[in-house]
């Protein structure tokens, strides 16, 4: 498919100011147009921080498809399919393009210990809990030990990645004013008059650039804004001594262990992003400046297919851009979507930083401005750069002679794989991988 070039004429009036513009396209010279599938205009926009939408029909055109409309629609996308208005685009790469790797290749780089650290750090919360206890004594201890470490891991995990908050918007109120009081009584105590509106506008002043410097001073202190509230499935559970039987959990828990270590690939891949020359960057200068959600979707259902582990798969466009698809004998595919603040300007570092995280790809972008004044008044402070609400879709790829030994009897079943009521918790458990 060509692209048409696309001319505007401005229509001006006596006094020489433009009141319309018409846009004309001009197909490519007929040798070209003639041996091509299709021809489209395709016009963007331009920003001083790039490109991020497109227009899926170009309404000064008669709303015909543009470039990204007509692709779609000899892929097979309906006419009516094409969205009006503007789109986020994919800043990942087109179809086919993302980078994959090869099952031999992946068992390849396991056994250079200089390579073997791109998957390093996937161990289990708990210990002897997959497949599934040993006997009911150790279920009893498991699961309350499971429901207690879940929310302690993610802490840790914010933690480490350096990770922190704004002040608490309260307290640094309390404090202003009461350095306020302060200021007035010092005026008050030297003379009968009471403040004047003039001393009392710069009393205000400066406690207003002392609140600003009060949250620029945290935002020093730390990567990038977050708390555990930011994964969707730390969920509130009963107490342990109010659990059921483990069998009515066993999905639950491995839905905790796999989201995980899901949650532990997105923010790895944003201490990626925010890692300078001379280590961490702090919020002020820090491609994301906040991670808002991570909402992992549900466990897969889909029943594993049988094949060799030599075989090349075929790839699935229809669901995912980069044709991978889970139930396939070689690894299991889960998805999240990510939602951060980041710098403008830095787009494109988050994306790659994401895309080079261990077996996460990114499989949609959707990029909007981002007014930070109202998040600055609670205490978020970004810096002096303009930022981006960034929505980040992703898939994760789990290999499945990894997993396998720690699938729980029930998830064995949904997938389709043998069970055995011996499957109790083995090495595999115990040294994760």
């Amino acid at each position: 498919v060509l692209a048409e070039t696309v001319e505007r004429d401005f229509v001006r009036d006596d006094g020489g100011r433009v009141v319309a513009a018409v846009e004309a396209s001009r197909p490519p010279l007929p040798l070209f147009a003639d041996a091509a599938r299709a021809t489209a205009p395709f016009v963007l926009p331009k920003t001083p921080y790039g490109v991020f939408e497109f227009w899926g029909r170009v309404p000064t055109l008669g709303d015909r498809p543009s470039l990204p409309g007509r692709l779609a629609e000899l892929l097979g996308v309906a006419s009516d399919g094409i969205p009006d208005g503007a789109i986020a685009m994919n800043l990942y790469g087109p179809i086919g393009s993302f980078e994959t790797i090869a099952y031999p290749t992946a068992l390849e780089m396991l056994a250079d210990p200089a390579r073997s650290a791109h998957f390093a750090g996937k161990a289990v919360l708990v210990e002897g809990l997959f497949p599934k206890p040993a006997d009911e004594s150790a279920r009893v201890r498991l699961t309350a030990e499971m429901v207690r470490a879940w929310p302690e891991a993610h802490k840790k995990l914010l933690e480490k990645a350096h990770a922190g908050s704004p002040p608490d918007p309260g307290s640094v109120l309390r404090i202003l004013e009461q350095r306020k009081a302060r200021e007035v009584d010092k005026i008050e105590s030297n003379r009968a008059e009471k403040v004047t509106d003039e001393e009392l506008a710069k009393i205000e002043q400066d406690l207003i650039e002392a609140r600003l410097e009060t949250y620029r001073s945290a935002a020093k202190r730390a990567s990038f804004y977050a708390d555990t509230t930011a994964f969707t499935k730390l969920i509130e559970v009963p107490e342990p001594d109010n659990l059921p039987k483990l069998d009515e959990y066993q999905r639950l828990f491995w839905d905790w262990q796999n989201a995980l270590w899901v949650h532990q690939d997105v923010v790895s891949a944003i201490e990626r992003a925010n890692t300078g020359p001379t280590g961490w960057l702090t919020v002020v200068d820090a491609p994301v400046k906040r991670l808002l959600k991570v909402a992992v979707d549900p466990l897969p259902a889909e029943k594993v297919k049988t094949g060799s582990l030599a075989q090349t798969l075929e790839r699935n466009f229809k669901v995912s851009p980069t044709g991978r698809a889970g139930g396939n004998p070689l690894y299991d595919r889960r998805t999240a979507r990510v939602e951060m603040i980041v710098d403008a300007a830095s787009v494109n570092t988050v994306i790659s930083a994401f895309s080079t995280t261990d077996f996460m790809g990114v499989t949609n972008v959707e990029a909007t401005w981002h007014d930070a004044a109202p998040d600055l008044r609670t205490g978020f402070d970004y810096g002096d750069r303009s930022v981006m609400h960034l929505t980040l879709d992703v898939e994760t790829i789990w290999i499945r002679s990894w997993i396998e030994p720690l699938l729980p009897p029930d998830v064995r079943a949904d997938m389709g794989l043998p069970t055995s009521d011996n499957n109790t918790n083995n090495d595999a458990a115990d040294s994760g991988f």
